[in-house]
């Protein structure tokens, strides 16, 4: 029955087949290999790599097409040849770790990520939603011939605006579901993969159907999948000569933390933490207490002990090794806390006041003097206000934790935290 079928009904039943199977597959890793699914929407990871490659490997495509064929050479093509080049270098920063490019002081203070792109800088809003809302015109408007559209139809036909493809829409209409209803957490890593294997292969479409006659009633399925195929395998390469940890590491503690278990899926957030625990280049200094903390409402009070136990170890050999400050103390404070253990709580705070009260000091004096880029001196002064003040609650200063209380309030911090 399938052999009776024309090529065009051929290429849209299987590319919606791939697009229902590869929706199935983000839902099986997330559900049941949430250490995998974190793995791919952090940054710098395959998944991320494969937008940037795919996005690039459209222009390889889009710029053959216009070499070689008069047809797509036009001014549309020519922007979505552009637009495919700026979009994918955005993804990795225009390579930025790649180079060893250091983040400039605009871009620390000014970019939500402090990375060397346009897109995360805090005054550039709503790309998304116009990106999002022009594919969904765009696709709406390919499956309606133009001629009934009037002025506008004619318009798009003296523009030559290429139609998304029938065989192609399926994987738009998964990134926009992606990108409207946000299914599941961080879910626009894989929006934003799919809007780029869509564009590459649209650019693949127009490749041939501006070539010769013979080449456009064909599947094409192997260029497709070479073209994958490159994609692949140069989003593998990038990753492993080019990982960023420290996002990874970030992202697997978000997910353990606060993302499984505020869907109440604690099989899959104990997961992410019990590879964070065989893992401990990808652990933060709260990642052992805060495993702590969720065994301990699971009721497995000795093991939750044991982690706790760990972690003083862990923060007394950082201290050892260079990295003391108020931070280190106070986690050590709370750590302790947690295993009722006052007198050691008591002498943790108290150095902690006294290496906080050293640090503001200088932070104020930084931002006073210019020398520090104020955003990120601000931030760290919030957050040392909001410590330094629990910290002296705790031993008691109620008169020194009202003076640093209204001081993070007055810097922008929430009353009453």
């Amino acid at each position: 029955m399938i052999n009776r079928l024309s090529i065009r009904a051929k290429s849209i039943l299987i590319n919606s087949g791939v697009s229902v199977a590869l929706f199935a597959a983000i839902m099986v890793l997330y559900y049941y290999f949430p250490v995998w699914y974190v793995y791919l929407i952090s940054e710098d990871t395959p998944g991320e790599y494969a937008t940037t490659t795919a996005y690039l490997a459209g222009c390889c495509v889009m710029a053959w097409a216009m070499l070689k064929n008069r047809d797509a050479r036009t001014m549309i093509n020519a922007l979505l040849l552009l637009f495919m080049f700026f979009v994918g270098m955005e993804e990795i920063s225009w390579g930025q770790r790649i180079i060893g490019i250091e983040t400039a002081d605009f871009f620390m203070e000014h970019n939500h990520q402090r990375e060397f792109n346009l897109h995360n800088l805090s005054f550039v809003k709503y790309t998304k939603m116009l990106f999002h809302n022009g594919m969904l015109i765009w696709l709406l408007l390919s499956w309606i011939p133009w001629r009934k559209l009037g002025v506008l139809g004619r318009l798009l036909e003296w523009l030559k605006v290429p139609k998304i493809p029938p065989y192609t829409a399926p994987y738009f209409i998964l990134a926009l579901i992606f990108a409207y209803f946000g299914i599941i957490p961080k879910s626009e890593e894989f929006n934003e993969l799919i809007f780029a294997y869509g564009f590459a292969f649209l650019s693949l479409d127009i490749c041939y159907e501006t070539g010769p006659a013979s080449d456009r009633d064909r599947l094409h399925i192997v260029p497709a999948w070479l073209l994958t195929g490159v994609i692949v395998m140069s989003a593998l390469m990038l990753s492993v000569r080019w990982p960023w940890p420290d996002v990874l590491s970030s992202r697997m503690n978000l997910f353990a933390v606060k993302e499984y278990p505020r869907r109440g899926l604690d099989v899959q957030a104990e997961k992410v933490f019990e590879y964070l625990l065989a893992t401990p280049e990808l652990r933060n200094p709260d990642t052992l207490y805060n495993y702590a903390a969720y065994l301990r409402k699971k009721g497995e009070g000795e093991r939750a002990r044991s982690l706790i136990s760990m972690a003083i170890e862990e923060k007394k050999q950082r201290i050892s090794g260079g990295t003391e400050n108020g931070t280190a103390y106070y986690r050590m404070a709370n750590f302790y806390a947690s295993l009722y253990k006052r007198g050691e709580e008591r002498r943790s705070l108290l150095r902690a006041i006294e290496l906080y009260t050293a640090e503001i000091r200088d932070l104020e004096e930084g931002i006073r003097s210019g020398k520090m880029i104020k955003k990120l001196a601000r931030a760290r002064l919030l957050y040392a206000y909001d410590e330094i003040a629990d910290a002296y609650e705790r031993t008691g200063n109620r008169e020194a934790a009202a003076k640093y209380r209204a001081l993070f309030e007055a810097s922008g911090g929430a009353p009453g935290k």
